[in-house]
């Protein structure tokens, strides 16, 4: 047994553990982004549940303090959503319309994996990043596109672009090595389900 695997709690058990929500201001870790789950034991504790793989219980639905809640259309939600987009089709913009409703007042920033990265993990695409990003730009709900995107979004990513959510299917994306490549957004309770 590794101890990773030592580690997991049996699926039949919640775990509870005292975290914090980070608020963007009062935290002085440059690393974190607003609303980020921090285990200072200097902070005020919230108990969470925490389900069997580690992902606090109402990851999808966690209410991050410091985070605008999309009530003011001067301070609106930033959720980013990811993919490739080769052949760009309804479903396609029914999810980014999705993402963009979750919220009343929403900028919707969407990540094109460029064309190197893509075939790497993917294989051969039909339209290159030029024709993809041209076409999501002309998509109503869309209001940023930014190409290359990494394809895992990591700390630094989330911070460039004040991202505030990650809206994505809720199943998970075994890729580049992980068995779910938006776990640790998952864990930051950062994460939005899609259909």
């Amino acid at each position: 047994m590794n101890d990773s695997a030592g580690d997991q709690e049996p699926s039949s058990q919640l775990s509870r553990r005292k975290t914090q929500f980070a608020p963007s201001a009062a935290h002085k870790d440059q690393n974190m982004v607003p609303g980020m789950l921090t285990d200072d034991e200097n902070e005020p504790k919230e108990e969470i549940e925490y389900l069997p793989n580690g992902l606090p219980k109402n990851y999808n639905t966690m209410v991050r303090p410091g985070v605008p809640d999309g009530s003011d259309p001067n301070n609106p939600v930033r959720v980013y959503a990811d993919g490739v987009f080769d052949m760009y089709h309804i479903g396609h913009a029914k999810v980014l319309e999705q993402a963009k409703k979750l919220f009343k007042h929403c900028y919707l920033i969407v990540g094109v994996s460029g064309d190197a990265e893509t075939i790497e993990k993917k294989g051969k695409i039909v339209m290159n990043e030029v024709e993809r990003v041209d076409i999501l730009k002309h998509c109503r709900w869309v209001d940023e596109v930014v190409c290359p995107c990494p394809w895992i979004i990591n700390i630094d990513f989330l911070r460039k672009h004040n991202i505030h959510y990650v809206a994505h299917d809720d199943l998970p994306y075994n890729s580049a090595g992980s068995t779910d490549i938006y776990y640790d957004v998952k864990r930051l309770g950062m994460f939005r389900a899609t259909q």
